[in-house]
C-alpha cells in the first residue's frame, strides 16, 4: 500500500489537498488521498482497503477510485499530479498485432482509458505470424499469416526512422482502415503511410525481411511476460506496489467500453491481476467485435 503518512503532517496547501473544498483538518500530500465517509449500500459501514474516515492513504489511488464507483458513498480525493510528468502517472506497455480485430478492440479501450486514469500508453508490436511458426493452421490462415509480417514490419521501420511516438498513431491509421474499414492489410498500410505523411521509401517495407529481427524481439519481449499460449494484446503494468512488471493477455471485449465505463474495467483488470497468483478469467466468446 506504500509509506504510511501521518495524517497530522500538513502539506501546506498540497496539490492533494487543494481540491478538498470541506475544511477538514490534517494535510494531505500529493500522492496520497484521505477517506472522510466510508459507506455502503443499506448503511452497511465498513472500511475500504482497512481505512477509516480520517485515515490517510498513500498508495495508488486507482484502487480507491474503484471502490468509490462499486461502494458509490465514499468520499475520497484523488491524487494530484503536481505535472502531466508526474510520476504518479502510470505506464502502460501495450502489445499489439495490427491484424487483429480483438487486439483492436482492445486498444481502442485503454486510449479511452489515458482519458480517465493516469496513465500513458507506450506501444509495441508483437506477430501472430511468429507466434504461430511451426503450427499446424489450414492454409488459409497459414497465407493470412504470411501476409501478417506486411504491417508489423513497416511499423517497426517507421519507428526506426521516426521514433516511438509514431507507433500508436500508426496503428491507429492501419487498424481503422483493416477492421471498422475492412480494407484488405496491403492497401491499408500503404494509405496509411501516405495519410501519416511517412517516408515513401516505407512503402516497400512489407516486403522486406530487414526488420525481422527487430519484430521477433518486440514480439519476444510481450510475449515473454505472458507466456506461448495466449495471443495479442498483451499489457504490462506496474506490479503491486510498484515492485516487478504484472502482465495479462486482453482484455478481450466488445463494444470497447468508453468514459468512466472503460476506467472502471481498467480498475477492475489493476484489482485483480495485484492477486499473487491469479492466471484466469474466461468465459466463451459469444459475439463478433464490434466496431461502432
Amino acid at each position: 500500500m506504500g509509506d504510511e503518512v501521518d495524517p497530522r503532517g500538513g502539506t501546506g496547501g498540497g496539490a492533494g489537498e487543494s481540491n478538498r473544498g470541506d475544511g477538514a483538518e490534517g494535510g494531505v500530500s500529493c500522492g496520497e488521498v484521505k477517506v472522510d465517509v466510508v459507506a455502503v449500500y443499506r448503511d452497511q459501514r465498513r472500511s475500504i482497503l482497512g481505512l477509516g474516515p480520517g485515515d490517510v492513504f498513500g498508495g495508488s489511488h486507482l484502487l480507491i477510485l474503484t471502490w468509490r464507483t462499486w461502494v458509490g458513498a465514499a468520499t475520497v480525493y484523488p491524487m494530484q499530479a503536481d505535472s502531466p510528468t508526474d510520476a504518479h502517472v502510470t505506464t502502460v506497455d501495450f502489445w499489439f498485432d495490427p491484424i487483429c480485430p480483438w487486439a483492436w478492440m482492445t486498444s481502442r479501450w485503454i486510449l479511452e482509458v489515458e482519458k480517465v486514469r493516469s496513465i500513458k500508453v507506450h506501444w509495441h508490436v508483437m506477430s501472430l505470424a511468429v507466434l504461430n511458426e511451426g503450427r499446424d493452421f489450414p492454409d488459409e490462415y497459414l497465407e493470412r499469416m504470411r501476409q501478417a509480417w506486411g504491417p508489423v514490419r513497416t511499423i517497426v521501420a517507421a519507428q526506426t526512422d521516426y521514433g516511438d511516438d509514431v507507433i500508436g498513431r500508426f496503428y491507429t491509421e492501419i487498424g481503422t482502415r483493416i477492421h471498422p474499414g475492412g480494407q484488405d492489410m496491403a492497401v491499408a498500410v500503404g494509405e496509411s503511410i501516405d495519410a501519416l505523411n511517412l517516408d515513401g521509401a516505407l512503402h516497400a517495407a512489407a516486403a522486406s525481411t530487414d526488420f525481422d529481427d527487430d519484430v521477433r524481439r518486440s514480439h519476444e519481449e510481450g510475449i515473454s511476460l505472458v507466456g506461448q499460449e495466449v495471443g495479442t494484446p498483451v499489457i504490462a503494468v506496474p506490479g503491486p506496489h510498484g515492485e516487478g512488471r504484472v502482465a495479462v493477455f486482453g482484455p478481450v471485449v466488445t463494444p470497447a467500453p468508453k468514459g468512466e465505463a472503460a476506467g472502471k474495467l481498467w480498475d477492475g483488470m489493476l484489482l485483480v491481476t495485484a492477486t499473487p497468483g491469479f492466471y484466469e478469467l474466461k468465459r466463451t466468446r459469444t459475439q463478433k467485435p464490434d466496431f461502432g
